[in-house]
Order: C-alpha cells, then structure tokens, then sequence
C-alpha cells in the first residue's frame, strides 16, 4: 500500500528538514485512518521506503502561440488559443470561463473582453507570481468575474523503472510527461478551476 502527499513548493533558503518532517507527518496521519480501529482491517507491519522527489523550478513566462506536441493533440483534451500577442494567458482564461463549442482555438471569441478590468495591471505576459496575484484578485468576485483557481503544467521527462516496483537499483527510461509547476491553494473554495499547460519552442 502507498501514500502520496501533495506538491509544495521548496526554495534554497528553506529547511528541508522541516518539510521531510510535515510530510512523513501527513502521512502518518494518512496511514492512521487505515488502521482496524477505523474498520480497514489493515495494520502497519513496516515502512519499507520513503521516496521524496524534487523538481527544478525554472521561472515560466507564457507568451504567444506555440503549437502543441502531437502526443498532446491526440489526446484532445487541451485547447491551444491562437494569438498572435503576449496575452495567451487572458485568452486562457477567457476560454475556460466561455467554454465557445466552434472553434474554440480562434481569438475573435475574446476580444471584447480582453481588456476588462480584472487582467489589468500586470506585465504580460504573465509570471508565475501574477498568476498568484491574479487568483487572489478573483477571490473577492471582481468585476463580476467568478473566483478562479488557477493550475500550471508543463512538458517534462518522466524517469520510469522497467521492473514491476520502482526501484533505484532497476533500469530506468525517460519519457514525456505533463507535471505540474504551479497548484493553486483555491482549489477548494473557487468556483471555477482552470488547469493551463507552459509550452515552449526553440525561438521562445
């Protein structure tokens, strides 16, 4: 049996021990309903190995249209808004709040709207931390626009064990994967919740 613990953020100046520390303890919590006081009929023999993974954070701008890699297309499941400016982001968002059944990719859904208040004063395109800023804003219902939570992804390489359980002694091969980079802490309590994906090309 395993436990997973969410993503957090760590940054240099942080102590890592604290954070080993708040997620063995999350979960323990976790194991603890598990026990057959709690009707599982399961009980903790041993723990046979606590895997901790990190993630290098590189600063995301997003910008204009990049086209998507094909194994993301065929999944149809992500919808790549066309602009030809830096505002991919209030595009995005547009989309996802309009949900257009025809040519949802084509801009001319969004350009009245573009310029409402709620986009406005931030630098775009847009960084991570304003994305942040922008999520706090819609908390308080701001220009009649629902409360957002806002997650980002990216394109990565995923290492996979070739043995049935993952083992740091078992071969490993890359693949490409979609992790996320950014979680939003409004997930709970928002009204709408947006899921974006970074992309980026050799001229970008």
């Amino acid at each position: 049996m395993t436990f997973h613990t969410k993503c957090q953020p760590v940054l240099s100046a942080d102590d890592i021990t604290s954070h080993i520390k708040t997620h063995f303890e999350d979960l323990l919590n976790k194991e603890g309903k598990n026990q057959p006081s709690q009707g599982s009929g399961w009980t903790l023999s041993r723990v046979r190995r606590l895997v901790m993974n990190f993630s290098q954070y590189h600063p995301l701008k997003g910008s204009s249209f990049v086209e998507l890699p094909k194994w993301v297309k065929d999944k149809k499941a992500c919808i790549n808004v066309q602009n030809t400016d830096n505002f991919c982001f209030i595009y995005c968002v547009l989309c996802a709040l309009n949900d257009p059944q025809i040519h949802p990719e084509r801009t001319y859904h969004y350009g009245n709207r573009i310029n409402d208040d709620i986009f406005q004063g931030f630098t775009y395109p847009l960084s991570l931390s304003d994305i942040v800023k922008f999520e706090k804003r819609s908390q308080k219902g701001y220009a009649n626009y629902p409360s957002m939570a806002i997650n980002v992804y990216e394109i990565g390489k995923k290492m996979t064990s070739t043995n049935t359980e993952r083992s740091l002694n078992g071969k490993t091969t890359e693949k490409d994967d979609i992790r996320p980079v950014l979680i939003s802490t409004f997930h709970n309590s928002a009204e709408k919740e947006i899921d974006l994906l970074y992309i980026t090309d050799d001229n970008s």
